[in-house]
C-alpha cells in the first residue's frame, strides 16, 4: 500500500474543496456587490 500517495490524494481533495468553496464565496461576493 502506497501510503504517501494516498496522503497525496487525500490533500489535493481537500484542496480541491477549498477551492470550490472559495470560488463559491468569490462569486457570491460579486453578486452582492451592485
Amino acid at each position: 500500500m502506497d501510503l504517501h500517495g494516498e496522503v497525496m490524494a487525500c490533500a489535493y481533495e481537500d484542496v480541491q474543496v477549498m477551492w470550490s468553496i472559495l470560488d463559491k464565496s468569490k462569486s457570491t461576493a460579486c453578486n452582492i456587490k451592485p
